[in-house]
């Protein structure tokens, strides 16, 4: 099937909701792989071969579990097309896909803590850059946050 567009999708969402019709839910999601797919091989390309520790179709899976979200949670309401909650659901699955299994698997873990104080060590660089020709030492950003 050829992917669906915004007002597409939004009439089968619309009469999935009134009848709970799993058949309706699968056209729907079926019409809507095409972001899955796009948003994933995008990402999947984007990566540094060594850093690839999973297979394509992993991330097709998470990027499912994106749009499953995406249907699950759509509110025609708040003003955003589907298509759109659609795209920002499964970009987000799949970079925490990507996040979890490339970083986790490296050992690289921030904490909440390390993430929060990131904005001010970035500024302390930039401020003590701009006053030398050199990169800061890891002492001068600690000294100056």
């Amino acid at each position: 099937m050829a992917g669906m567009n915004n007002t597409q999708a939004e009439v089968c969402l619309a009469a999935y909701r009134a009848s709970a019709d799993s058949a309706l839910y699968q056209t729907l999601a079926k019409g809507l792989d095409h972001i899955v797919l796009g948003i994933a091989r995008q990402r999947f390309r984007l990566l540094p071969s060594s850093f690839i520790t999973f297979e394509w179709y992993d991330l097709v899976q998470a990027g499912r579990l994106g749009l499953v979200q995406a249907l699950d949670t759509y509110d025609p309401r708040k003003g955003l097309n589907l298509t759109a909650h659609v795209r920002r659901r499964v970009s987000g699955e799949v970079t925490s896909f990507i996040r979890d299994h490339v970083y986790g698997d490296l050992g690289v873990s921030l904490s909440i803590r390390a993430k929060r104080a990131m904005p001010t060590v970035l500024e302390a660089r930039s401020r003590l850059g701009r006053c030398s020709s050199r990169r800061p030492s890891p002492w001068e950003l600690y000294q100056a946050t």
